[in-house]
């Protein structure tokens, strides 16, 4: 996954679809699927789940991205899937992780909720809230 050429970012928010009774096996099996799953496609990223929202980066190959993006919008478990307009440099921000995961807190919840309640018209600075906090998410990663 060394490959800095043609990195493709989606980043988007959505609905979880699963009661909180749920979440723990239901996170679990993203997590298995994808970590396994992303790495065979050359996609790194990062995962958060606040409890009731997903946000995700996922950057890759341009193909295999879109592809996970139409698997994404697919899965039952998503709703209200928002893509978030960010302008990401070209390289990849989680180059060691297949799947880095972050989850439950209140204030990303909080982050999350407002950028799903302005799906028409994305604030700006809440975009760049997202977007820093995946740098800051991706500081940690084992890359460094």
């Amino acid at each position: 996954m060394n490959d800095q050429t043609d990195i493709f970012h989606w980043v988007y928010v959505s609905e979880a679809m699963f009661s909180i009774q749920e979440a723990q096996r239901v996170i679990q099996d993203i997590i298995e699927l994808s970590v396994s799953r992303n790495a065979s496609l050359g996609i790194t990223g990062a995962l958060i789940f606040t409890g009731n929202r997903f946000s995700q980066l996922l950057e890759g190959p341009k193909a295999a991205v879109v592809d996970l993006k139409a698997s994404i919008l697919a899965d039952r478990r998503h709703a209200k899937v928002t893509t978030l307009p960010l302008a990401l440099g070209p390289d990849r921000m989680f180059q060691a992780w297949s799947l880095a995961y972050y989850g439950p807190s209140r204030f990303l919840g909080r982050l999350l909720e407002g950028v799903q309640l302005q799906q028409q018209q994305h604030s700006k600075a809440v975009c760049m809230d997202i977007a820093r906090m995946f740098m800051e998410f991706s500081n940690g990663s084992p890359a460094d």
